[in-house]
């Protein structure tokens, strides 16, 4: 109780006034103006936190192929590692992640998302580090289930945080600037990866050591700055004006979550976990991130075993991470401007599936560099991600219930990350034809799953775009009421 009361006596009382049921007037312009000081000051910020995540997560992929020309320096020899011990400390970490998904989110709306979001960072940082620390098959494995744990909540807790500041439609696209950082963390890890690797002995430490020390301590420091960068609400933000927390504040549709509402409603927990649409909408986001997880933990395997050394395989990593970060903004965008989720998440699912396919069927007939070139159509895919985990969360209200269901669907799609982790064998290599039969299937029922989804929530999405019509009705009105009269000179 302390706390909330510090939290209220920051807050000005006009801001608090407006979010308790006034309304202010405001032009387009000034509302154009504190959305891009918003955006300009928090969300480069959460894409360096997600960074940073995507980061520390997947670099396993690219030490285990880290200096392979020289046998005894490698992860899987020095730990006395088969290739299945790789697939399951792959798997491994999202036991401990989608666990602790609820149970993250429902904290983070209990104390600040400031305050729990930097506890994340400093944790799944520590871990990270301590990877290097490793001797065996079986303390790698608890390093990665400890590294899901501490990092559980982000996603959806950063989601939750875009909640308090944004309306729904504006979500997605914002979601998607630092989802972004999830392939310039594939394209740019595999990079760092390929300058590590050059510090292999130095120290007396193989440059798969290196490279979980030198991705896993910047996360720490990350964690440490967030307790200055991040501000909680608009109603306890520093760099804003009382005008600038009104216009904001006023401007959120009725079902945005509240920064005053910490007790955890029982009924609405109950609510979210009985709505059949909520499950339709995690089986869609399972499907994708199974089929993603699968592809970022593999791709620099598969492109080696395409014909490259493990240096060639990290840097033409880096081209596919960069082209599904420009996908993930350009659709996401789109998919906001346009009001629309369903169509955008299918058409970023076909290529996908055209690329597996072709890999699955005719990859014997093509050169190395055209099966490389393949994966370049399945650079689509990871746009779908932000679509599928805010699409039923701007559809529903209730801090508690928005909580609950943005952390289901993140948990239901990270347990695409322990299958995905399964999914490319040792002895499916080198084309891996098993894997990307598999990963096609999965695409398919995305897109089933997807148009089921599209089908069932019309009506949600209607009533919100005329709940937001409405409200943009009221806020025009008002602004007009509230124009200075003028007379004739």
């Amino acid at each position: 109780m302390e706390a909330l009361d510090a939290l209220k006596e920051k807050a000005s009382d006009t801001a608090l006034a407006v979010e308790m049921g006034g309304q202010t007037s405001f032009s387009k312009e000034e509302e154009n103006a504190v959305i891009r000081k918003v955006d300009l000051r928090l969300m480069p910020w959460l894409l360096v936190l997600y960074f940073f995540s995507q980061l520390d997560r997947g670099n396993l992929a690219n030490a285990v192929i880290m200096n392979t020309e020289d046998q005894k320096s490698t992860m899987l020899f020095q730990l006395g590692a088969s290739g299945d011990d790789y697939n399951w400390a792959v798997t491994v970490f999202f036991f401990g992640y989608v666990g602790f998904e609820i149970p993250s989110n429902l904290l983070m709306s209990k104390f600040t998302p400031r305050l729990w979001l930097s506890r994340i960072c400093v944790t799944w940082g520590l871990c990270a580090a301590l990877m290097a620390a490793t001797f065996n098959p079986a303390s790698l494995m608890a390093c990665r289930f400890f590294l899901g744990l501490s990092e559980a909540g982000l996603a959806p807790g950063l989601v939750l945080l875009l909640r308090y500041w944004y309306k729904q439609y504006e979500i997605s696209s914002r979601f998607a600037t630092w989802y972004a950082a999830s392939g310039i963390a594939t394209g740019f890890g595999g990079l760092i990866a390929y300058g590590v690797a050059n510090m292999n002995g130095v120290g007396g430490l193989a440059g798969w050591r290196w490279l979980f020390i030198l991705e896993g301590v910047p996360t720490i420091l990350a964690g440490i700055l967030n307790m200055w960068l991040l501000p909680d609400y608009p109603q306890t933000c520093k760099w804003l004006s009382d005008r600038e927390k009104e216009i904001l504040i006023s401007r959120l549709p009725p079902t945005a979550p509240s920064m005053h509402q910490k007790k955890i409603q029982h009924s609405e927990i109950i609510e979210a976990f009985s709505d059949y649409k909520v499950w339709i909408n995690m089986l869609t986001g399972t499907c994708q991130v199974t089929m993603l997880y699968a592809s970022a933990y593999f791709t620099p395997s598969v492109i080696r075993s395409m014909g490259f050394v493990s240096t060639q395989a990290q840097l033409l990593s880096v081209a596919l991470g960069v082209l599904t970060s420009f996908w993930t903004v350009v659709i996401n965008f789109s998919s906001d401007y346009f009001q629309e989720k369903g169509w955008h998440l299918i058409g970023s699912a076909v290529p996908g599936i055209i690329c597996y396919a072709l890999l699955a069927t005719i990859q014997t007939s093509l050169t190395p560099y055209q099966r490389y070139g393949l994966l370049f159509l399945g650079t689509t895919v990871s746009s779908g991600v932000p679509i599928v985990l805010t699409w039923r969360a701007v559809l529903i209200g209730g801090t508690t219930k928005t909580a609950v269901v943005t952390a289901a669907l993140g948990a239901a799609a990270n347990i695409g990350g322990a299958i995905g982790g399964q999914i490319y064998r040792a002895n499916d290599a080198p084309l891996y034809l098993t894997g990307h039969k598999i990963l096609c299937a999965l695409l398919c029922a995305e897109v089933v799953f997807g148009f089921a989804h599209w089908y069932v929530s019309r009506d949600d999405e209607k009533r919100v775009r005329a709940e937001r019509a409405e409200q943009d009705a009221r806020q025009k009105a008002l602004n007009e009421s509230t124009k200075p009269l003028t007379t004739d000179a």
